[in-house]
């Protein structure tokens, strides 16, 4: 069903320790032999109103040094 898909998504963190980190994602594609990713905040996946949809998604959390 188009309109139950996930085709983007983006994570911030938030609070008063969430400058100490670093979120990092990643999502395979329906049809896609590429990975799509983002950190931080930023769109992964496809943006507007149709896309493929997202079939596998990997978050890493990582703290800054």
């Amino acid at each position: 069903d188009a309109r139950r898909k996930v085709i983007g998504f983006q994570i911030t963190l938030f609070g008063p320790q969430a400058s100490l980190y670093k979120v990092l994602y990643s999502a395979k594609l329906q049809g896609k032999s590429t990975i799509a990713s983002g950190q931080d905040g930023s769109v992964c996946g496809t943006s507007g109103l149709t896309g493929n949809a997202i079939l596998e998604v990997m978050v890493e959390i990582k703290k800054i040094s």
